[in-house]
């Protein structure tokens, strides 16, 4: 992977993006490694670092993290059976893919409501955990897989994992094209530097590289996994770049909700359309 992108990875500006220090410093990032935002998409990556510099990308991080979130399966499986009811209702075909399928929740939820499940990861881990429940994955390159399935699955999932791919953006181009016609490709990822708490904290005067009383106060103590820190702007244009003539961008709570201060904040900022995660969804042209 290069140390540093001549252009911006998402819309391919050449124009010299601009400097982010307190998300960096937030972040938990060190030495060379910066955030910057793109002028003309507002997509803020990590720039300028060595892939060793990125501490929780480790195969004992990741299996860690899997084996954590099997205690929200509960949780997830709410979530997701619903996120599959949404879908089944605007495709034909049953055949889905998830991207960095973690702990296996969605496929699961998938496989019970009548779906045809295939995992991808990057994680030897993913694989041997769903392998013991009878659901295959493939650990592969994201795009070049995608690549080599043309018009192959009916709905594309991906849960919080495109912030962690290095070719974020090829892999959705990639994702069109291994749509079926009609099929629908549904991303979530997190809204950290767009929800309405940091913005509203950002006028109080919060943004500068030592943080502040108000909010986070300290920077993670380790690095922060991920590489993209998407707004509603930046995924719309990565759906205009992949070539999808219908999408959706959305902000959302987190669910399902919970009764306390800081699920009541994520409510109202999803109402005023800042919440704390982003959904982008899209479908193809059916045949």
């Amino acid at each position: 992977m290069p140390a540093e992108f001549a252009t911006c990875p998402l819309c391919l500006s050449t124009r010299e993006p601009r400097l982010e220090p307190d998300k960096t410093w937030l972040c938990g990032f060190r030495g060379a490694a910066e955030l910057v935002s793109c002028v003309d998409c507002s997509l803020v990556y990590l720039r300028a670092y060595e892939q060793d510099a990125i501490e929780t990308r480790s195969e004992d991080y990741v299996r860690a993290k899997i084996v954590d979130s099997c205690d929200q399966f509960a949780e997830q499986d709410e979530l997701f059976t619903r996120r599959l009811a949404w879908a089944k209702a605007r495709v034909r075909g049953r055949r889905v893919l998830d991207i960095g399928c973690g702990n296996g929740a969605f496929l699961l939820a998938a496989r019970e409501a009548g779906w045809q499940p295939c995992g991808l990861d990057d994680s030897d881990t993913a694989r041997e955990l769903l392998m013991r429940v009878g659901i295959d994955v493939v650990v592969a390159d994201t795009a070049e897989f995608l690549r080599q399935h043309p018009a192959s699955f009916d709905l594309i999932h991906m849960n919080h994992s495109l912030e962690h791919i290095p070719q974020a953006s090829e892999t959705v181009i990639a994702a069109r094209a291994a749509l079926a016609p009609g099929g629908l490709l549904y991303v979530e990822v997190p809204n950290e530097f767009d929800n309405l708490v940091y913005r509203a904290l950002a006028l109080i005067g919060r943004k500068h590289a030592r943080g502040s009383i108000f909010g986070r106060s300290r920077p993670q103590s380790q690095p922060s996994p991920h590489l993209y820190f998407f707004n509603k702007q930046s995924l719309a244009r990565l759906a205009e770049r992949a070539g999808f003539a219908s999408f959706e961008v959305h902000a959302r709570r987190r669910e399902p909700f919970e009764l306390n201060a800081a699920e009541v904040a994520a409510g109202v900022s999803a109402l005023l359309g800042a919440g704390p995660f982003l959904t982008f969804t899209a479908q193809a042209a059916p045949a």
